[in-house]
């Protein structure tokens, strides 16, 4: 028996995000989305790719304002988009608001060209936020927080929190679950 892993050679170019992206239908320029390369050299995120899908209306200096506006510099990147050219799931970190929750203009403005890409529903942006909103609420002493949907600071978006716990938390579960699958005595 012989196998050769497609990794072999170099894994670093196995997966490639632009290859996904025209996958998932940014070629089209009627799809709201477009390919950047604001993050070729990862100084705008560096826990981001070099290339990333971001609304065509916004053109790259905003995306760079963008990036300031969120904890980590992890400001909304398309993730999925529906094989239909509908719906849509970004990924992003925290805004930065802080005890004052201040909100920048330019994540405002961001997040309502996320929305409107949304060709099925282009009038709400549903804000999934995984933590507890206690956990939300404490962090803005450390200069984080969580969008204001309350109001006008962010019209046609409706924020939820999900309630996960902490990554220790969930860490501790699934270590306990491990070890409860791999119990060979008869506890």
């Amino acid at each position: 028996f012989a196998y050769r892993s497609p990794f072999a050679q170099n894994g670093w170019h196995v997966f490639s995000m632009e290859k996904e992206y025209h996958r998932l239908g940014l070629l089209d320029s009627a799809c709201g989305w477009r390919i950047t390369r604001a993050n070729s050299d990862y100084a705008l995120c560096a826990t981001y790719p070099a290339v990333l899908g971001v609304p065509a209306a916004a053109p790259d200096r905003m995306v760079h304002a963008e990036s300031r506006a969120r904890s980590q510099q992890r400001f909304p990147v398309l993730t999925w988009r529906a094989p239909d050219g509908g719906m849509t799931i970004t990924r992003a970190a925290q805004p930065s608001v802080g005890l004052m929750g201040s909100h920048s203009k330019t994540d405002q403005q961001y997040l309502a060209l996320v929305r409107q890409t949304n060709t099925a529903n282009p009038d709400v942006l549903y804000i999934l936020d995984s933590r507890p909103k206690a956990n939300a609420i404490g962090n803005r002493t450390r200069g984080g927080g969580y969008e204001d949907t309350s109001g006008s600071v962010y019209p046609g978006c409706k924020l939820e929190f999900e309630d996960i716990p902490n990554i220790h938390v969930v860490r501790e579960s699934y270590n306990r679950l491990k070890a409860l699958c791999q119990t060979t005595t008869d506890e």
